[in-house]
């Protein structure tokens, strides 16, 4: 009597695993592998061929490091070391830049540095409102600094790309 109360549709043992190893269980193997292929898919015993691939370039542009390190704006004392190497001085500094409560500068004017032998602006120079030249400079480079430029913006005769 027990026996016809038993679920015809319920096996004793389930199969458990994945779908991968259910498909090899209950098929024949020409029919897993066609359904392998057909998906597809590949064996996970087969490997898979190795690359010989140069190794890749993961430095970071001094861009990408200043937004991960997060480097700190110019002091004071940095401008004026600066200036002093484009033969300007404190004075200078002065009536050029303006320092601003968060630590960043502005122009309110032009900037001109033709021939000074710069190698870069100040980092937190965040505007020049008027022009900037840059030319003949030829160790110059860009570093982020302006933010923004107003007027013109002259580079020739530097090596920039």
């Amino acid at each position: 009597m027990r026996d016809s109360l038993r679920n015809p549709f319920h096996h004793p043992e389930p199969n458990k695993g994945t779908s991968s190893e259910l498909t090899r269980r209950l098929l024949s193997s020409a029919d897993n592998q066609a359904l392998t292929e057909a998906l597809g898919e590949e064996e996970s015993s087969r490997s898979e061929p190795q690359l010989d691939l140069p190794p890749a370039d993961i430095s970071m542009s001094g861009e990408e490091q200043r937004e991960v390190e997060k480097e700190p704006y110019w002091t004071r004392e940095q401008y004026i070391e600066w200036a002093e190497e484009v033969t300007e001085d404190k004075s200078w500094i002065d009536k050029i830049f303006k320092f601003q409560p968060d630590g960043t500068t502005i122009v309110e004017g032009n900037l001109y540095l033709l021939d000074t032998k710069i190698k870069q602006l100040p980092i937190g120079l965040m505007e020049v409102k008027g022009d900037l030249n840059v030319s003949e400079n030829p160790s110059f480079k860009l570093n982020g600094y302006p933010k923004k430029v107003g007027g013109s913006f002259w580079c020739n005769e530097s090596n920039l790309t």
